[in-house]
């Protein structure tokens, strides 16, 4: 039997931009919102405010800039998309946890429910797709 050579593809770069522009485009209008009902929670609790809105940006911004830098071929953008994954997750694990609280109980809708579970679907997604061989030959970094 004859050795087949390894031959790099780009199908697992596409869907790491795909993927990880999903993220950065679920977190962005979930970050504006936040300035527009800024009033009535900002009474409640402004260091929960403070921390859902520094979240989802960065989550937002290491994504998109993630996705860039994977077009441009630059191996930041392997670390800088599995950052913003990661963020994705740990904004859907804060949210849990706040949930939980007694005094934000019942405070979910299902359109919350919804986006915690694309986060966390398109974050794994995202993040798997980033770290995989085929994407860090892609970059450049396993040359």
């Amino acid at each position: 039997m004859e050795q087949t050579q390894y031959r790099p593809s780009r199908v697992s770069t596409v869907l790491a931009v795909v993927f990880g522009g999903l993220v950065g485009l679920l977190c962005l209008p979930v970050f504006v919102s936040v300035f527009g009902v800024l009033g009535d929670v900002l009474v409640l609790n402004p260091l929960l405010v403070t921390l859902f809105a520094a979240l989802y940006s960065a989550c937002a911004g290491f994504s998109l800039t993630g996705c860039v830098l994977l077009l441009q071929r630059k191996p930041a953008g392997v670390r800088v998309s599995s950052i913003g994954s990661v963020l994705a997750l740990v904004i859907v694990l804060t949210e849990l946890v706040v949930n939980a609280l007694p005094e934000y109980a019942g405070s979910t809708t299902p359109a919350d429910s919804q986006r915690a579970g694309m986060l966390v679907l398109f974050g794994v997604l995202a993040l798997v797709q980033a770290r995989r061989r085929d994407t860090r030959h892609w970059v450049g970094l396993d040359a």
